[in-house]
């Protein structure tokens, strides 16, 4: 029997190839044994039974390859080497010979002989995976970054059940700019795998300003779909999903708030509104109720609202909250809620400022009709928490109400006044004075009812508020 080959030292790394490296060849692993699978199903005598089929076709090659698999699967790495030369000397064109006489030399470190089968591999399978990621893998140590990540493009586009156990590799090396870079480049093709990447990308975190570089580098700002696409299609259409009115933008500003980088967050929104929406833009965005909130929730994706602009609830009952005329026929729209008589579970309507410390003053015009509960409606503005205050649950600061509308009032003007805290500062609250160490640099224009505790409890009337304004107040 032959000795197996000795094992010459590996060329060394720099420490940013290494993290690329690492992250890509856990990918790779998965990936071929993935594959391996794969291969097996995909003929029934031949590959289920490879020693049968052999018995019957000595010369079968699609057997030869499957018991080469299982010889090296079985540590018979010598037979395994032997039926895989026997299969490409029988069938020269055979690729997935090359790339078990590759998996074989890779075990023993024979790089160059590695290399150079899964080369031959790559080229007369396509669709083999081990070849490809090696051939990945070994473009990254060479420094061909680009053909690294086009055989990862590849892969994903021809086994997309493979995106669970892949994207999170790709996540991982987002932090790098060549990777960023990279990724940037495949994100502008388009790949069936963007708005799955994205999302991962928001939602992991991982590097708040390498999330925002790759979006940036991404090219456009396409429209989220709402349901996955479809795995099957060759391009990512999306023309016969219903539109949800979110776009990939939606998935960095939510990602900015969640991390507390309000003005971040509202300066990439600012960006992404049109003509007509910058038009009612002011410290507090169209009070005069011009454009309606049209989108809808995308639970594969765990979207369900605007991060900023008016957000009317989704969910709860006994009411319905809506943006519409004010009376029949007329022009000018209006925030209208209406309890029904049945049981509330309330959800606010709300809209996230981000001012500076100061003092404010917020205007409206406003009317209540046959509201039945005593508390009644009211503004509320209170500072916004990011995703780390939210787990430690500090508590809410509230810096002002608004006089309750409850029973009848007419259709008139309403004001009320509120101060900003610099960081250090301090808000009083219910008489007390509450010390702010990190001020409060975003905060939540709300319409709550009470104090929230009257769910449950049937409740009927309304009220309609317009013109609303938030201004500097001396």
């Amino acid at each position: 029997m032959e000795a197996p080959p000795s094992q010459p030292a590996r060329p060394a790394l720099t420490a940013a190839d290494w993290v690329l490296v690492l992250c890509l060849s856990v990918a790779a692993a998965w990936l071929g044994w993935r594959v391996f699978t794969l291969g097996m199903a995909d003929s029934n005598l031949a590959n289920e039974d490879p020693e049968s089929a052999l018995a019957w076709r000595p010369e079968h090659p699609a057997a030869l390859v499957a018991a080469a698999n299982n010889a090296f699967a079985g540590h018979r790495y010598d037979d395994s080497r032997d039926l895989a030369r026997k299969a490409a000397s029988g069938y020269p064109l055979l690729g997935t010979a090359y790339s078990q006489l590759g998996q074989y030399y890779d075990f023993f470190h024979r790089e160059d002989d590695a290399l150079r089968f899964f080369a031959i591999a790559s080229r007369l399978a396509p669709r083999d995976v081990p070849a490809r990621m090696y051939m990945s893998n070994h473009d990254m140590r060479i420094g061909k970054v680009d053909a690294a990540f086009d055989n990862i493009d590849r892969v994903l586009r021809m086994y997309p059940d493979l995106l669970a156990n892949v994207l999170p590799s790709l996540v991982q090396t987002s932090k790098y700019p060549p990777a960023q870079a990279q990724l940037g480049r495949l994100l502008r093709s388009r790949p069936l795998w963007r708005v799955a990447f994205l999302s991962l990308l928001a939602s992991s975190g991982s590097d708040p300003l390498a999330i925002d570089n790759i979006f940036g580098l991404r090219g456009g700002d396409d429209p989220l779909p709402a349901k996955p696409p479809s795995w099957t299609n060759a391009a990512n259409d999306l023309s016969d999903d219903q539109p949800t009115g979110f776009t990939e933008v939606d998935l960095l500003i939510n990602r900015q708030v969640a991390d507390g980088r309000w003005q971040v967050a509202r300066d990439t929104w600012l960006n992404s509104l049109n003509k007509g929406q910058r038009a009612v833009v002011d410290l507090l965005y169209d009070g005069n109720f011009v454009f309606r909130p049209d989108y809808h929730r995308i639970p594969w994706l765990g979207i369900s609202s605007k991060a900023f602009g008016w957000q009317l609830p989704n969910d709860g009952a006994g009411y319905d909250a809506t943006i519409g005329p004010r009376t029949r026929g007329a022009t000018q729209n209006s925030l209208q809620v209406i309890f029904n008589g049945l049981p509330v579970s309330y959800s606010p309507v709300q809209q996230l400022l981000v001012l500076s410390p100061g003092h404010y003053r917020v205007t409206g015009l406003g009317q209540a009709g046959g509201m039945t509960n005593e508390v009644g409606l009211r503004w509320t503005v209170a500072c916004a928490q990011d995703n780390k205050q939210m787990f430690l649950q500090e508590p809410e600061i509230v810096l002002a109400h608004s006089t309750p509308f409850k029973g009848d009032i007419p259709y008139g003007p309403f004001a009320f006044e509120f101060d900003v805290p610099a960081a250090g500062g301090t808000v009083v609250q219910d008489g007390t004075p509450t010390l702010v160490l990190k001020g409060c640099p975003a905060q939540w224009l709300r319409l709550d009812l009470g104090d929230g505790l009257y769910k449950g409890i049937p409740l009927q009337g309304g009220v309609l508020f317009d013109h609303l304004a938030v201004e500097h107040a001396k």
